[in-house]
Order: C-alpha cells, then structure tokens, then sequence
C-alpha cells in the first residue's frame, strides 16, 4: 500500500463503483484489556487514472481516520464527524523511525514537499515546526471528549482550517514566547462590527488579506486565489498526516528526539556564527556537572528548593536544556529518601508530576524567535514543555521587559 497501492487499489481500479475505501486493522492491548482499532479511510473522488499505479500517482496521500467503526457509527454509512481527544494515538518507533521506511512520518513530510514541488525547505520545515505548535496548543486547550481544532475534515473549507490553524499559532506565541502576533481572529472582527449581518462583505475583505497572504503556514508564497489553494493543499496533506497522533507527552522518548533532530537537521539552517551543539557533546557536558551532588548539598542545607537552577542564554535549538532536564529528573526520582523536611517532601510530591519542576528550574534565552520557538516544540516532544522559554537577548539587562519570573530584576530583590 505504502509503495504503489497494494491489493486496495487493485480492486479498486477493477470495480470502481466503490464510494470509499478503507485500510483496517486491529490488535488486542493487555493493558487496556480492549481491542484497538485503526482505519484509514480514503474517499474515491480524489482517486482517478485507470491503472493500479496510476490511481496511487494522482492520489493526494492523505486519510480520513475515523468514520467507520467508532461509537454511534451505522453499518454501511461513512460518518466523518472528526477527531477527538480522547482518539489521539500515541507515536511509536515506526511512526518516526528515521531509517529509510517509505511510511514513516519525516519520509512522509519529504514526499509531501516533493510532490507539491516545494523547493525551499527550510522554510518548509519551519512551517511544519509551527504547526506542531499549533497542535501543542490544541491538545493542552482540549478536554477529553472535544473535538481537536487540529485537524482537516472532509467537508471544511481552506479558509475555515487556516483560520482555526492561525488563531492556535497566534495563542501558542503569546502563551510560549510571550510573543503577541499582529492578528485579529474572525470573533474579534465581528466584535468590532457588532455583528452586523450586513458586514459579511467587509469580513470576507477581512479574512483574504489575513490568509491570502504570506502566512504562518506559507510553504509557497501565497499572492492570490490560485496560490492561496495551492498552498493549502499542502498544509493540508500535512495536517492530515499529523492530526491523529499526540504531541504533547509527559515523559522522555529517545525516538521521538532522534525524529525531531532530523527534522531539525534539514529545517533550520545554522548562518554564519551560529552553531548547535550536537547532542552527544551536550550529553557529555551536562553529565559532566554534579548535579546529584548539588542536590544533596542543598538537601542538606536544609533549602526547599533544593533543584539546580539551570540557565542557557543562547539556547539554540535546546539541546543543554532538554539533555540537562533528563538528568535532573532522573536525580530527582532518586532524591526521595534524603529529603529532611516536610516542605521538601511535600515539593518533591509537586515536581515529580510530568516535569513540572521545570517551570521553576529551566531557563532558555534565544534571539532568534525561530529557534525559540523551535526549542518550545523540542521540549514539549521530550515530555518536559513547562520549560520556560524567552524571545530575548541573552546579554540583556536583568530588568528587561522581555524577561519574568527569576530572569526579572526587582528594586530590592537581588
């Protein structure tokens, strides 16, 4: 199926009275004690040419995921009612391996790009690191059963997703970077205009010059009608592939690191002067730092907040905060049994919950807002995003406006 349509599209190209077709499989979890399910369903209006290899040439490569067999679901009538929270799937090695296999997600995201003639890729990985920040966004706003804004159903309009997709980008700036992006969402618009009805004129004005321009999600430069679709036939192959998997994780997978430091690899082009550290010399570094005799040193001493402080002023792409924070953690789940205070025991309880510590503990500066950015995403895809993060110079003055929390200088707090 990966390589040029398997059996499915075999049947299909004999007999093409087929409205849609779907891909289903499923495995008994231990765990969960249930079976698990997974179908990728695609609809036959996109499909055409005669042949086998034909029809998988012009197909666009993307899946509706759910519609078959979930609750509420009839026999015989395809039901896209779009993904939920609760749906999302975890990735697992073979989703992100970097090894070559033709349907992995980075193979994918090359396909995609190469199929739709985008020659540019830094530029193009750069979009895709934003929408992951979007997606970052939707699962934390999401409760269980809502519906994800991250995510292209089969009936919605470019105009509506670009929309939903830039109102999440907007917030992610502002919630992660402190960022405030010069945009105003359709509510904001029809706010303004009192909800007019009479004002639909003006709001599709309005809703053009925010999306038919060079935008957050620009993979070819958009000008006008004909580019604006173009452009969003490839975010949307892109959200297509992203929309059923989980971003944001509570622990540390080394897959999910390597899949992230080759998408880094091709997407962010180091210029003159600048240079990552590759992580196995920032590993060596980061171990080469007491830490766990810090914290039994400050353990000692008595302090409550007995972590390190840790703090990168240029951080990059995050390698020293996202290597630093995996040996903090792992000597702070050691550090129990030393602890002398109750308000000691009583913060471990706190920080050992899904990294929380961080938001206290871990500082990165960066000025480049790309790279910021980018190293949001990075700790968010290594389980630790309560890392704070700043648009800043690293060389600034303490009472910065563009620094807060222990960054922040305060008359007589030293």
């Amino acid at each position: 199926m990966e390589f040029n349509g398997g059996q499915l599209f075999t049947y299909f190209s004999n007999d093409r009275s087929s409205s849609y077709l779907s891909l289903y499989t499923s495995e008994y979890s231990n765990s969960d004690e249930k079976f698990i399910f997974y179908s990728n369903i695609i609809n036959s209006k996109v499909l055409e040419g005669t042949t086998k290899e034909q029809i998988y040439e012009n197909w666009n490569k993307t899946f509706e995921k759910n519609g078959v067999f979930e609750d509420g679901c009839l026999p015989y009538e395809i039901e896209f009612n779009g993904i939920r929270k609760n749906q999302l799937r975890k990735f697992t090695q073979y989703d992100v391996s970097v090894k070559g296999n033709e349907g992995t997600i980075f193979n994918r995201f090359a396909e995609i790009l190469r199929r739709n003639n985008i020659s540019d890729k830094n530029n193009a990985y750069n979009k895709i690191f934003n929408l992951f920040l979007c997606k970052i966004v939707d699962e934390e706003e999401r409760d269980q059963n809502d519906f994800m804004w991250f995510q292209w159903r089969e009936c919605e309009s470019a105009e509506d997703v670009l929309s939903r997709l830039s109102d999440l980008y907007k917030k992610g700036m502002e919630k992660y970077l402190k960022l405030e992006i010069s945009d105003f969402t359709d509510s904001d618009l029809n706010k303004a205009l009192n909800q007019d009805e009479n004002n639909e004129l003006i709001i599709n004005m309005f809703r053009k010059l925010r999306l038919y321009k060079n935008n957050e999600f620009a993979f070819n430069e958009v000008i006008n009608d004909r580019t604006f679709y173009e452009n969003a036939q490839v975010v949307k192959e892109v959200v297509k592939l992203l929309e059923i998997y989980q971003i944001k994780y509570s622990s540390k997978h080394q897959f999910l690191g390597d899949f992230f430091e080759k998408l880094l690899s091709i997407g962010v082009k180091q210029e003159a002067g600048q240079f990552f550290t590759p992580l196995p010399i920032a590993n060596f570094i980061i171990n080469s730092i007491p830490v766990e005799s810090i914290i039994n040193k400050k353990i000692n001493y008595g302090e409550d907040e007995y972590l390190p402080y840790i703090i990168d002023y240029a951080c990059g792409s995050g390698h020293f905060l996202t290597e630093s924070m995996h040996r903090v953690d792992k000597c702070l789940k050691n550090s129990f049994k030393s602890l002398k205070t109750v308000p000691q025991k009583n913060n471990f309880e706190k920080w050992i919950k899904d990294y929380s510590w961080t938001n206290e503990f871990i500082y990165g500066i960066e000025l480049d807002y790309r790279l910021a950015k980018t190293t949001k995403v990075a700790c968010f895809l290594n389980g630790d995003g309560e890392a704070n993060i700043f648009y800043a110079n690293g060389l600034d003055n303490f009472n910065s406006k563009n620094y807060y929390k222990r960054l922040k200088y305060n008359e007589g707090n030293e």
